[in-house]
């Protein structure tokens, strides 16, 4: 996969792993893939996600940090996000199989403000897509921004995670 370049992770922020039997705030090392259920049960492979920041007012680039997936997140384990007093985070990406959701990716939105860019990257354009999971006016949205459009049943399992994802925030799950 091709990535932006990187800058270090103590350098661009911290970033604060946390759960409920936690204590302490301390990053944890996670494993270099991460894999999940997406909402059409298909197991999708999480490789790596990175933020897309900005440092001193200068154009933003996706950084590394090392062991952060949103995949195997849980309201339990949520991603939580510090930024230096010099680094405006703006976003997540993370490169997975599929392009697709899965059940808790509303919580990076929702519990960091940030939008989330899912994207597949294997050199096929006919193929490779991105998107983007934000939350706007108090729901949830999705935008395809690059790749081919979505096929029926894919727009009905889209349909089917926002309806979800808007139904845990009202009832406050």
């Amino acid at each position: 996969m091709q990535h932006l370049p990187r800058l270090s992770f103590a350098f661009v922020f911290a970033i604060v792993l946390t759960s409920a039997s936690a204590n302490s705030q301390e990053p944890t090392v996670e494993s270099a893939q991460v894999q999940g259920a997406g909402f059409n049960g298909a197991v999708l492979i999480e490789d790596s996600c990175e933020v897309l920041a900005t440092t001193q007012g200068k154009s933003p680039e996706l950084r590394e940090v090392t062991g952060m997936h949103v995949l195997d997140r849980t309201e339990e384990k949520p991603l939580v996000l510090t930024s230096t007093p010099d680094v405006k985070i703006s976003g997540v990406m993370c490169w997975r199989s599929e392009a697709r959701l899965a059940p808790n990716d509303y919580l990076v939105p929702n519990t960091t403000g940030f939008p989330l860019y899912l994207k597949t990257d294997t050199g096929n354009e006919a193929t490779d897509r991105t998107i983007v999971l934000e939350k706007s006016g108090g729901s949830f949205r999705v935008r395809l921004l690059s790749g081919p459009t979505w096929t029926p049943a894919e727009e009905d399992e889209i349909k089917q995670a926002l309806t979800i994802f808007n139904k845990r925030i009202a009832s406050g799950t």
